[in-house]
């Protein structure tokens, strides 16, 4: 099982997220994302995985939030 690991700011943790059990709703996703502000290659490591899913919404989802501003 692939994970990923997005660190939490100001802190020694991390929050896991499986890739192989995506949520279909990306939102909760996007909002850890946002809220550690997390490097772009996490970004894009989730959004791939959301397309390899064929979850071709969250895929786009993902990209527009983290090529925001």
């Amino acid at each position: 099982m692939a994970c990923v690991y997005i660190p939490v700011q100001n802190s020694e943790e991390e929050v896991r997220v499986a890739l192989d059990q995506l949520p279909r709703d990306a939102s909760d996703i996007l909002d850890i994302l946002k809220a550690e502000q997390a490097p772009l290659d996490l970004w894009l490591i989730i959004a791939r995985e959301y397309f390899k899913q064929g979850k071709v919404e969250q895929f786009r989802q993902i990209l527009e939030e983290g090529s925001s501003p």
